[in-house]
């Protein structure tokens, strides 16, 4: 399980945990609203390590983007016949 970050939170006055299309995201870190900041490269990066899905989503009252991360983490990838792929 993911923990959120509460400060980020309590400071834009927004709940820790958010629903997207009937899975649950729980918020870990606000960046700059500003699509091509490298602070998005980096957050993107560790979503995929952890093998989670990401939400952005724009606070309009604190002009900060808030960074949402899956609580369940993604399925391995498998083939056809079940097998799981193996690393190169």
């Amino acid at each position: 399980m993911i923990k959120g970050n509460k400060k980020i939170a309590k400071r834009n006055n927004v709940k820790l945990s958010r629903k997207f299309n009937g899975s649950n995201y729980k918020l870990v870190d606000e960046v700059e609203p500003i699509s091509g900041t490298p602070d998005m490269f980096v957050i993107k990066d560790r979503a995929k390590r952890q093998r989670r899905s990401v939400k952005f989503v724009y606070n309009k009252t604190n002009d900060t983007g808030l960074v949402y991360f899956s609580t369940k983490q993604k399925k391995k990838g498998r083939k056809k016949n079940g097998k799981t792929k193996k690393k190169k």
